[in-house]
This record gives structure tokens, sequence and C-alpha cells, in this order.
């Protein structure tokens, strides 16, 4: 396999971006993912440049909601809900388009 996250082995980006779609696309807006999901999707967003800065404050949960552009709410994200009630969205083809070949990150 050239990549591995969370145990998981995947040949292609293509192979991941479609794994991680299939998580997010089962959640309806404000729903809060299971816990097999969130661990699935925190590891992928190791990966994501601004990693650091949206884990900086404790996560209570994950869910999907809606995501405001340009002034609209219009798309579809992921959310970290902290453990204050603040919110940081995400986007998990961020994360896989930062991804490099040959490095694992294997339940860290």
């Amino acid at each position: 396999m050239k990549y591995i996250i969370n145990n998981i082995g995947f040949n292609t980006k293509a192979e991941i971006k479609a794994y991680y779609r299939q998580i997010f696309e089962s959640y309806k807006r404000g729903e809060i993912l299971s816990r097999e999901d969130h661990i699935a999707i925190f590891h992928l967003l190791k990966w994501h440049p601004k990693y650091e800065e949206k884990t900086s404050k404790s996560i209570k949960h994950i869910k999907v909601d809606v995501k405001e552009h340009e002034g609209y709410w219009t798309n579809n994200a992921f959310w970290l809900v902290h453990h204050d009630d603040t919110q940081t969205s995400f986007s998990y083809p961020t994360c896989v388009t930062a991804i490099k070949p040959n490095n694992k990150l294997v339940n860290v």
C-alpha cells in the first residue's frame, strides 16, 4: 500500500478521497459522527495544513454542517466542536491533497 491512514491501506489518493467522501455523505447537516467515523476523520485531519491551529482546543465531537462561503450558507463541511462550544470547519479534500506518498499515519 502506498498510503496508510488509521490502519487502512490505500493505493491512490482517489481511493482515500472516495473512502472519506462516503463517510462525509452518510451524514445529514447537523449530525454528529459516530465514534468509529470520528476516529477515522480525526486521523485524516492530521494531514490538514492547519492541523495545529484547528486542534489547539480539545474536541468534544465532529459533525457535518453547513459552511458559509462568501456570505452564503451553501456547502457542507466537517466541523470540530470544541469543549467551549466554539466550532472550526475543515475540508477533507484539503487533507487528502496534503498527504505525501509513503507517509504513514497509523493510529497516532
